[in-house]
Order: C-alpha cells, then structure tokens, then sequence
C-alpha cells in the first residue's frame, strides 16, 4: 500500500495526542501533492482488498460503507449481474465486479461528471472494463435526454456525492454550498434493463432522494427479475422522511417484497439502510 496514505492513516492518532494537527497537515498535504501530481493513481487497501484508487479516495479510509460491503458480499455470486444506481466513483461497482468475476456483469449508473470520471478511471485500471458497463445518466422514472441535476462543490466536475436530481429548494446544510445546474440524461431501469438485455440479481441504489423515482421506473424489473434490493435512505434529503420510507416499504411490498433491515431513525443526516428482499413464496 501507498507509504504516504499508510502513514496518514496509522499516525493520526499520536499526530492528535502531541497537538501537531494544523503542521502535520500542511506537511502531509505538500508531500502528497508532491507525489501524486500528474493523476498517479494509488495502492490502497480499502473494505479488506487492494485497489488502484484516486489518492484522495484512497484517504477516505480503510472502511467504507461497510455494511453495503457486507450485504453485498452476502448476496452476490459468481455469474451474477448486478445494478449500482448511484455508484458515485466506484468503489461499491469496483467490490460487485470481484465478487460477480469475469462470468458475471455489473452496470454501473452515475450522472455526476466529476464522479464519473473517477468510476471510469478506477474501473479501468482495476481491470474490469470487461465486466462492468458504465452508463452516464441519473436513473429515474421516467426516460429523458435531459434533466437538471444540482451539483454542490467549486465546479460542476468537482468530485463528491452531494448532487439532487430535481431542482427543489436545497436542505439547510447545503445551503452554503456553491451549487451548479447542469443537465443530465435520465434513464428508467426498466427501460435500461430491456435494451441491454439484463436480468439483475442484485440492485443497489444510493442516490441521495431519488429513491422513490428509481423504484417507480424499476417496477417490471423487480417484478420479472426478482433481484435483491438495498436502498441507501438518506432522511436529509427529504421534507418528510418518515412518509419517505414508509411509501418506499409500501411499494416494495407491492411488489412482493419484505423489508430486511428497518429504519431505525428518521432525523439522522447520515445513510440509513433500507433493505428489500422478494418474499419466499
């Protein structure tokens, strides 16, 4: 693994202990900047494997959405096909293409131009660009060759996962972030699903308020299919989450699904899970 992002990450603690934060970071950030100019990728171990990473991905740490992590590698299999909707720069699309192996396929689905970048930049030099397909569009309910998306950052490119499909009133802790409109593609993954011949096994989506929308342009899918489900529920994202999470269960149930793993809280401004699984008939 990357000396640097080692070091970063076993010396925090003592690095606090002495007080030497505000120098430490001045030194560190030189000497990373230093040695990663030029869009050098790093060696990183993140969720138990090594990956080629952007380096400020790999500084995320060596945890990362672990319970993603786990319940994918709990339902995936070799030869599976899997969904990433929302799959940001990768790292949950990088784990679902190991597990699935060259056998299996995994589609990638990511509006963010920033983070696209880095999906097809870690998916490449990880060597799976023959497993994974990666579609530039926001996954919604309905199909359209433009949409505005909000990005929050410095500039439309600026990497990172603050980003909302329609253009409504923002959250408070994101109103005094610069923000950007541009506009995106929209795909259902019904519609997706039939003109790439794809039969999911296993969908995740973590898009940050679109929940609903997804699920609603997914119906015939889940329906035919019948893949697993996680969806990363974000409260922050709406007015009302309570009433979010609760049509979100009702809808899955409709459609013969049970709720696996129920939300816990409602006012946490962090991912809650919420997971569906097709009942045993």
């Amino acid at each position: 693994m990357a000396l640097l992002i080692q070091l970063h990450r076993r010396l925090q603690g003592i690095v606090d202990l002495i007080g030497a934060r505000p120098l430490a970071r001045k030194i560190f950030r030189f000497l990373f900047d230093l040695h990663y100019r030029g869009g050098r990728l790093a060696r990183s171990t993140q969720n138990g494997r090594t990956w080629w990473l952007d380096p400020e991905v790999a500084l995320r740490g060596e945890l990362q959405e672990i319970e993603t992590i786990q319940w994918l590698r709990d339902v995936v299999k070799p030869g599976m096909t899997v969904i990433d909707v929302g799959a940001n720069v990768g790292q949950m699309t990088l784990e679902s293409a190991a597990l699935v192996g060259p056998a299996g396929k995994v589609v990638a689905i990511e509006p963010h131009p920033g983070n696209l970048a880095l999906l097809r930049r870690h998916v490449s030099a990880n060597g799976y660009s023959e497993i994974v397909a990666i579609v530039a569009a926001a996954c919604a309910d309905r199909d359209s060759p433009v949409a505005p998306l909000r990005v929050y950052g410095a500039a439309p490119t600026t990497v990172g996962s603050g980003h909302k499909l329609e253009i409504i009133p923002p959250h408070p802790a994101d109103a005094t972030l610069p923000e950007h409109i541009i506009d995106v593609p929209l795909v259902s993954l019904d519609r997706l699903c039939k003109e790439m011949g794809v039969n999911p096994d296993v969908v995740k989506i973590d898009v940050e308020g679109a929940e609903l929308l997804v699920l609603r342009g997914a119906q015939k899918t889940l329906a035919q299919s019948v893949p697993a489900v996680q969806v990363g529920f974000h409260p922050f994202a709406f007015s009302n989450p309570a009433n979010a999470a609760s049509t979100i269960a009702e809808l899955m149930r409709t459609l013969g699904y049970q709720a696996m793993s129920p939300i816990a809280s409602f006012d946490q401004p962090s991912d809650l899970c919420f997971m569906a699984r097709r009942r045993a008939s």
